[in-house]
């Protein structure tokens, strides 16, 4: 009852910014998410290959899927293809914003390469969002105790 309200006081020109304001929103948010890394599968071994080009290609198929992105992250951490895996973290994150364990993860390979800063932001994050979670609570105490 109160949306009807709320419509019915708002001037007809405030709706149209409010519409245009979610599509620049959604735009925007379009230009974020980054784009499926390059990868170089030559140097795995012939199952390991199979199995990553799958995972790859079903990303491909179904880029707005953050499932498809998330299991090619997870594969390719894995395999310590660390920076290969942050940006599909990165885009698995921004597809599907409301689950911390995109977030974690992200945390987790960017320790892994040596980047604290980055991944305390993330970890703290995921601890406000469950501070129950003890694996991110010492991940995050790792980073900022590397961090100095």
């Amino acid at each position: 009852m109160r949306c009807v309200f709320l419509l019915k006081t708002v001037s007809p020109f405030a709706l149209w910014m409010m519409g245009y304001c979610c599509l620049c929103m959604t735009l925007i948010q379009a230009e974020i998410i980054p784009h499926l890394p390059h990868l170089e599968l030559q140097n795995f071994a012939a199952p390991i290959r199979q199995q990553v080009q799958k995972a790859y290609d079903e990303a491909r198929a179904r880029p707005r899927d953050a499932g498809a992105s998330g299991r090619l992250a997870m594969l390719l951490q894995t395999y310590s293809q660390y920076e290969a895996a942050a940006v599909c973290y990165q885009r698995t994150r921004q597809l599907e914003p409301g689950k911390w364990k995109w977030t974690y993860y992200l945390g987790t390979v960017q320790a892994a390469l040596g980047k604290h800063p980055e991944a305390a932001a993330a970890l703290v994050e995921v601890v406000r969002r469950r501070p129950d979670y003890l694996a991110a609570r010492l991940k995050l105490a790792e980073s900022l105790f590397s961090m100095g």
